[in-house]
């Protein structure tokens, strides 16, 4: 009897008025009904309206569940905030990691490349061997000019080649000239000396080439 008598109240409620009530009106209404039609059938066959006290109860009894409603859902909202503001906390944190973890490995690149470029540095010292190649007219002024250099201490060592070829473009046409060849061991130190020399001591314009040290025998 109680079920059917809340069931009548609910279908009972106009439509077009629920359709111009806000959402907060809605709600209060909803539990204002519910209130309502629980007291009714409390009360049952008993009494047919209720007394003015009833009245008043039963408005307290809702106003006393909306605000309780209402507790609850902004209590649900901070709840859902503090939520959200953790994940946005726990996001920065990974964020920040990774971006330190990228900075560490751009370190140690950083490093690595400092290290190589330290290294070709050390390559190009005063006393890292290096090979000087020289090209002259003749045999005689590649031997003259390789003594020259050994005795002035600028290189330890050489070999003379009297049977090379010299290629060379001039008037849009290739030529070929025999010439002979002397290859010195000397030190990046003596470089500047050997070539000053051979500049001066010969009329024609000499081939100087500096060979590194990744291609020098040790």
């Amino acid at each position: 009897m109680i079920i059917l008598i809340l069931l009548l109240g609910l279908f009972n409620t106009p439509y077009t008025q629920a359709q111009e009530m806000t959402p907060q009106e809605k709600h209060n209404a909803s539990i204002t009904r519910i209130v309502r039609h629980v007291a009714t059938g409390v009360i049952g066959a008993n009494q047919e309206t209720l007394t003015p006290e009833q009245e008043a109860l039963i408005t307290q009894i809702s106003q006393q569940l909306i605000q309780e409603t209402d507790i609850y859902q902004a209590e649900q909202a901070q709840l859902n905030q503090k939520q959200e503001e953790r994940n946005e906390l726990i996001t920065t944190v990974i964020i920040n990691v990774a971006k330190g973890i990228a900075i560490i490995i751009a370190l140690l690149v950083l490093r690595s490349i400092i290290g190589a470029v330290g290294r070709g540095v050390a390559v190009e010292s005063a006393d890292t061997p290096i090979g000087v190649i020289i090209t002259t007219r003749t045999t005689e002024q590649a031997l003259d000019l390789g003594k020259e250099i050994i005795d002035q201490k600028w290189a330890t060592g050489g070999t003379v080649s009297p049977t090379t070829q010299s290629l060379y473009r001039k008037d849009n046409k290739a030529y070929a000239t025999p010439e002979a060849m002397l290859m010195l061991k000397t030190t990046n130190e003596h470089l500047k000396n050997i070539v000053t020399h051979t500049e001066s001591t010969n009329t024609s314009a000499p081939e100087i080439i500096a060979l590194s040290r990744s291609i020098i025998p040790s």
